[in-house]
């Protein structure tokens, strides 16, 4: 995790902090809205707030940082047939990043607000290996390319196996990767968000 503020000096959150690893919850769903065609929510938000002296005579620097991303879509089965689907997905990722770096409780030393509502476009394919076990593999990314070296990059995979244990109740679990390298308004980011989950 990456950030630039203005034309400062990059930051590494993580290593100049020592951010540690964290578990985040989100939600997704699915709605059929007809035999190929289905609509998609989902909504995952990161954050973290982390204080550190690094002198023994200096004041306390502390790090916050924000990432909620909401992704609404559509996605299109082009294929479907008894043994799995494949299908194109097409989105809307609104991201709100905030983040700031503070050496005193009232002096900030950068601090960055942005929104940004993007489109995007993917793929998603999933098998079935018996009746109630399938293996999916899904991902869009969108690269965009503004005035000067503005840019935008967001990609978002997700690989996972699920396990029906009847109509209504399944059980996932699967790996996660979420991408973002930006430069807005001389503020620069590099995040991601990577890691094993489970869900229900």
């Amino acid at each position: 995790m990456t950030l630039r503020f203005g034309s400062g000096s990059d930051i590494d959150l993580v290593g100049l902090f020592e951010i540690d690893s964290r578990r985040f919850t989100s939600f997704h769903t699915v709605v059929k809205a007809a035999r190929k065609h289905k609509i998609r929510v989902a909504h995952v938000n990161i954050s973290y707030q982390k204080d550190k002296t690094f002198q023994m005579a200096s004041p306390p620097a502390s790090a916050d940082f924000k990432w909620d991303v909401w992704r609404i879509g559509y996605e299109w089965d082009v294929v479907s047939g008894a043994g799995g689907f494949l299908g194109i997905i097409a989105e809307l990722k609104y991201n709100h990043i905030v983040s700031s770096v503070t050496s005193t409780p009232t002096s900030a030393a950068g601090s960055a607000d942005h929104k940004a509502p993007i489109p995007a476009i993917g793929g998603i394919v999933r098998g079935y290996i018996s009746e109630n076990v399938s293996l999916t593999a899904e991902g869009t990314r969108l690269n965009l390319n503004g005035e000067g070296d503005e840019h935008f990059d967001f990609v978002d995979y997700d690989l996972y196996g699920s396990l029906n244990l009847g109509r209504n109740l399944a059980v996932q679990a699967g790996y996660r990767s979420m991408t973002i390298d930006y430069l807005i308004d001389e503020d620069a980011g590099k995040l991601k968000m990577k890691g094993p989950y489970w869900a229900g």
